[in-house]
């Protein structure tokens, strides 16, 4: 792993990736229309999620347009949230935004949801994040609840304030893939505790060892994480640097 240089960061550092210039925020939903990216909403608590993209906006009547399911079975649930998250990852940049209400309309000819255009969204670019390593020999862990009954326990790399990296178990878990979101999880952080937290994957890739045996990795990031778990999070990051300062 290459080295990276470190600053120390305190626990607003999160509040730099909060977009407030609505020409800004319309030039990123439009970038998502363009695109067409995967985007995921996530509502009712983390505990359901439906893939949609977004197909276009309106600022004249301050709205985005989104992509719906070819069921309403999947689409009813959606309607009726009074909180959903969206969220869309992509080369390792995550835009996120909350809406309140989501209605079903007519868009070119066909069903859509429409959003009202978010006052703020967040938009976090990988190389903009504070990352450290994690120990090596009694390795942090995190639980990754795949299904209900269902999860693993894998070992973290490195940390941030934004998300984690981890090894994962092999062979690799098939679930465990890019865009995938995972809720009910949690962070095992020495001296800290027990943090739980919403989990969507940014990538999956090999490593070569040193050793030259190979690797599975992946990238999470945390979904809708609230400011109190957050600053548990930025902790256990500055319990880090302090050990590795009196080293």
């Amino acid at each position: 792993m290459a080295e990276e240089k470190k600053h120390e960061i305190d626990t607003d550092d999160a509040e730099k990736f909060i977009v407030k210039s609505r020409v800004e925020i319309l030039r990123i939903l439009r970038k998502l229309a363009h695109e067409m990216d995967i985007v995921s909403a996530v509502f009712h608590g983390g505990k359901d999620v439906l893939i949609t993209a977004v197909l276009g906006i309106d600022p004249e009547v301050d709205v985005i347009y989104l992509d719906t399911n070819a069921s309403s079975v999947y689409n009813d649930p959606l309607l009726s949230s009074k909180r959903t998250i969206f969220v869309c990852a992509k080369d390792g940049v995550k835009v996120q935004w909350i809406s309140t209400e989501v209605e079903m309309v007519e868009y070119q000819g066909r069903e859509a949801f429409r959003v009202a255009i978010p006052e703020t969204l967040k938009h976090v670019q990988k190389r903009g994040l504070f990352r450290i390593d994690t120990p090596v020999i009694d390795p942090v862990m995190c639980k990754i609840q795949i299904e209900e009954e269902n999860s693993v326990q894998v070992p973290l790399v490195d940390i941030c304030a934004e998300g984690i990296g981890v090894i994962l178990p092999e062979p690799p878990v098939e679930e465990i893939q890019k865009g995938a979101i995972f809720e009910n999880c949690a962070l095992i952080l020495p001296e800290i505790g027990v943090v739980p937290v919403t989990l969507i994957v940014m990538g999956v890739w090999k490593a070569t060892l040193k050793n030259w045996e190979v690797s599975h990795r992946a990238g999470l990031e945390f979904v809708d994480i609230r400011s109190g778990i957050q600053s548990r999070v930025q902790r256990y990051i500055n319990l880090l640097q302090r050990n590795r300062m009196t080293r």
